[in-house]
C-alpha cells in the first residue's frame, strides 16, 4: 500500500487533537484518524497504556479493535495515527520512523513544545527516513493570506500546521 502524500482534517479536529495533547501535556497522547480517500472524518482518542508515557505511545489491542470497528461501520478506514511529542518537535523520533514501516498510513505529530502540527510518511523502499505529507486544513476562513496555492476557497494546504 501506498501512503498518501496528502491529507485533509478539519480545523475542529486539529483543535481537538491539541487540546488532547495540552490536557495529556508532559505525556505523549495518541488517537487514530479515521476518514476516506485522504479525508479525515473522525477522531478515535486513546489511552497511552505504554510503561514510559513521556517518551512513547501505545494503544491497547481492545482500544486498537475499537477505533477499527468505529472506522468499519461508519464505511471509513484508519487513515493517520495521530500522537504528540510533549517536550520536542513534531518530527519522527527513531521508534516513530521504525513502527512507521509497518503502520504505513500519514502519521501526524503535534509538538507541544512548538504547538505545531507535521504529518509523515515514509516512502516507498528500504531508504529509510520520512516525508513531509501535505495537510490541507478545511474550513479555514477562505482563501486569503497564507491559503497555499491550489487551495480552494476554504482550505488551505501546509507543510507545517500551527
Amino acid at each position: 500500500m501506498r501512503p498518501r502524500r496528502e491529507i485533509s482534517i478539519s480545523r475542529e479536529h486539529m483543535a481537538e487533537l491539541a487540546e488532547h495533547a495540552e490536557r495529556t501535556y508532559a505525556l505523549e497522547s495518541c488517537a487514530l484518524l479515521l476518514g476516506a480517500k485522504g479525508a479525515v472524518k473522525d477522531v478515535f482518542f486513546a489511552d497511552n497504556v505504554d510503561p514510559r508515557p513521556e517518551q512513547f505511545f501505545s494503544i491497547a489491542p481492545d482500544q486498537l479493535l475499537g477505533a477499527y470497528r468505529a472506522a468499519e461501520g461508519r464505511g471509513l478506514e484508519v487513515i493517520g495515527i495521530f500522537h504528540s511529542h510533549p517536550a520536542s518537535g513534531a518530527a519522527p523520533s527513531d521508534t516513530d520512523m521504525r513502527f512507521m514501516r509497518t503502520n504505513p498510513v500519514v502519521w501526524v505529530i503535534y509538538s507541544g513544545q512548538t504547538k505545531e502540527f507535521r504529518a509523515h510518511v515514509t516512502p516507498e523502499g528500504d531508504g529509510g527516513g520520512t516525508e513531509t505529507v501535505t495537510v490541507v486544513v478545511e474550513g479555514a476562513a477562505g482563501a486569503g493570506a497564507g491559503a497555499g496555492a491550489g487551495a480552494g476557497a476554504g482550505a488551505e494546504k501546509h507543510k507545517d500546521v500551527r
